[in-house]
């Protein structure tokens, strides 16, 4: 490790953590939700603001700054034909329910900070600004480009990142701030659909609906229902009698879809609760049956798609979003699937997985898989054991980033494996103050060695 160089980082990210708390703050008090809000704009209002704040800080910085139609950005340093980059996110989840902190709010704790976006990945994409400013601090020299490309559609599909490839050049190497520590140098397939059937028959239930992206686990789901012949009780169910009719409300726990055992499916628990209490022949008393048994274990078993490798492990697989009437009814699903094996075959089986029903709007977004003597991931392995001792291996993981979007890249921190879960896609996300700061120091090094590297 390059120890001047390191002093010169470590002081310039201390004298500046006020700076970056304060640009964190106005950033998470951007609501960067997907928004079809007729602003002219690809995904809302929300998130060009969000593009213009960033161009505006990255000017700022010194840097040479491309608004891609509001698509995404890139920010860029230096000179030389290859380009080094960072790839993040402005784009968030929508908020949800459960919080304490204002979701938007950006408030402070002591080392923490709270705000929908602020792990996921708003607090990691200014670290890697603060990486670059720290590195620009001392004018320090670079045989390739440094750039930082911040995207709007990660959270919905990465077509953003598409669009970007088709008007800019792609980066030679890159790393996405969006995951774990050390380098995660296989990620899983994602296979992503939904289920659609007509309603045929009168059914006494008015509307089902739960769940505000495939890729969460649902904490909340309801059923409005003209009667009810028996009530059961459940823990994690509420009925209330409301103008003659009944709601029915299931309460879960939301989690990442990539983790879904860690949470528990409100979608599911209301399937449960309704399979046992709608009277026979009422057709959503079939579509509760089909749909518990399908989804009551996420491992993908009931749906005869369980498998598994040893690059990246399980599949597993998440009931998402579901809206129902007395008309039609579809439900959305997220399934992480083995990058080594045949998502084809996946796909074949999960077509005809549920009698009854058409899967449509699906759609794969192909794993990633690099070998772990490859140059980028012993760059990064190196510099992360060089600034913190730790020797862990490279990992694998179940969620999807950008890294899977660009030619050659791999994501990169931000949590470290002695961290306390941070709340990505639920209620709380946080993160602490120190370790933004401290992954800002290793992508400092990190933009440094790789584009010096032979």
């Amino acid at each position: 490790m390059n120890y001047e160089l390191d002093n010169i980082i470590t002081d310039f990210l201390a004298n500046n953590r006020e700076n970056f708390i304060k640009d964190l703050q106005k950033l998470i008090r951007i609501d960067s939700t997907f928004a079809d809000d007729k602003s002219g704009k690809p995904y809302g209002a929300g998130n060009a603001k969000a593009i213009d704040f960033m161009m505006d800080l990255c000017k700022d910085a010194g840097l040479e700054c491309r608004n891609i139609d509001y698509y995404c950005m890139d920010a860029t340093h230096g000179e030389g034909k290859e380009v080094i980059a960072s790839l993040s996110h402005l784009d968030i989840v929508p908020v949800g329910d459960g919080w304490i902190h204002n979701p938007l709010g950006g408030e402070v704790e002591g080392d923490i900070i709270y705000g929908r976006g602020v792990n996921d990945d708003k607090g990691p994409l200014l670290a890697s600004l603060y990486a670059l400013k720290a590195l620009l601090s001392n004018n320090t020299n670079f045989n390739r480009k440094i750039r930082l490309i911040f995207g709007c559609d990660e959270e919905r599909g990465m077509s953003d990142m598409k669009y970007y490839l088709e008007k800019c050049q792609a980066p030679d190497y890159a790393f996405s701030p969006d995951a774990y520590f050390p380098t995660v140098h296989a990620e899983k397939t994602i296979i992503g659909g939904t289920y659609k059937t007509n309603i045929k028959k009168p059914s006494i239930v008015q509307q089902i609906f739960g769940g505000t992206t495939r890729n969460v686990v649902p904490s909340s789901a309801t059923a409005i229902v003209s009667r009810i012949g028996s009530f059961h009780n459940d823990p994690n169910i509420v009925v209330e009698d409301k103008d003659g009719m009944y709601k029915i409300t299931a309460t879960g726990l939301p989690a990442h879809a990539s983790t879904p055992e860690q949470g528990k499916n409100a979608l599911v628990i209301l399937f449960k609760y309704l399979k046992r209490v709608l009277p026979k022949g009422d057709p959503y008393k079939l579509i509760a049956e089909k749909f518990f048994s399908a989804f009551q274990f996420t491992d993908g078993s009931k749906l005869k798609i369980d498998c598994y490798d040893k690059a990246t492990g399980a599949l597993t697989i998440n009931l998402g979003v579901v809206q129902g009437n007395k008309d039609a009814f579809e439900a959305v699903f997220d399934c992480r699937h083995p990058v080594t094996l045949d998502d084809e075959l996946t796909h074949k089986k999960l077509t005809n997985a549920i009698k009854g029903f058409k899967l449509a709007n699906c759609e794969v977004s192909k794993g990633l898989y690099w070998p772990t003597d490859h140059p980028l991931i012993k760059t990064l392995q190196n510099v992360y054991k060089d600034i913190t001792g730790d020797k862990t291996l490279p990992k694998t993981m179940g969620g999807g980033t950008y890294a899977r979007a660009l030619p050659c890249a791999v994501a990169f921190g931000p949590v470290f494996p002695d961290s306390k879960p941070k709340g990505a896609h639920m209620a709380e996300e946080n993160a602490s103050i120190d370790e933004l700061l401290k992954a800002a120091r290793i992508y400092a090094h990190s933009f440094y060695e790789l584009a010096n590297m032979e």
